[in-house]
């Protein structure tokens, strides 16, 4: 696998016995494994014992699976299945921790396409995270919405929102913070970073009325 982007690769074949008059080669890919024919597939002519194609229209993210395959006058042939993955084209969230992902996407992928993508986080005012066991969460800067946060009870060791302007009401405590960074965080209200190892916090830039 050549040239790999968010949406298109390079794969390619070489023909090493022949049984028989070759017409055409090609290769096909789909998302299970040991792709036909009847998957996608880009197809030309046989000119050469050695090819290669590109393969178009795919999903950023995603594991594809890919065989070359050529055609003669008794059948085709397959070449063994290989697999790889598409880069992400900047629209879609990579998340660090799994438990972190896996909520997120019980709770916010709308068309289920087992992503998150920035528009989609841009439009969530409440996570509720207590107690799922997550030890990062630097994803929530794309939450530029959100107003509520509660991360309590979990491995967490620095939070930084400081992307998160709108948020008013932050519930983080007993985790194991040693850092935790509001400074952009002008419209919070209420803070709970009790039970952490904080030695200190700037709160300078917050109008708060609940401090705990």
């Amino acid at each position: 696998m050549t040239s790999i982007t968010s949406n298109t690769a390079k794969s390619g074949g070489s023909i090493s016995k022949h049984g028989g008059i070759i017409s055409s080669v090609g290769i096909c890919w789909s998302l299970t494994e040991n792709p036909t024919i009847e998957d996608s597939k880009n197809e030309i002519p046989y000119e050469s014992d050695s090819f290669e194609l590109q393969l178009s229209n795919l999903e950023p993210l995603r594991t594809y699976y890919v065989r070359s395959y050529a055609k003669n006058d008794t059948g085709i042939g397959y070449g063994e299945n290989r697999s790889f993955t598409t880069l992400n084209d900047g629209t879609l969230i990579s998340f660090e921790d799994k438990e972190f992902e896996t909520y997120c996407l019980e709770n916010f992928d709308n068309n289920k396409d087992n992503f998150i993508s920035i528009d989609e986080a841009k439009k969530i005012t409440e996570i509720n995270i207590f107690k799922k066991n997550i030890s990062a969460i630097p994803e929530i800067q794309y939450f530029t919405s959100l107003k509520t946060l509660n991360c309590m009870v979990n491995q967490l060791t620095s939070l930084d929102i400081s992307g998160c302007t709108n948020l008013t009401t932050l519930h983080c405590s007993s985790n194991q913070l040693t850092s935790l960074d509001i400074s952009g965080c002008t419209s919070l209200t209420t803070l709970d970073c009790s039970a952490n190892q904080l030695t200190s916090l700037d709160i300078s830039t917050v109008s708060y009325t609940h401090l705990r």
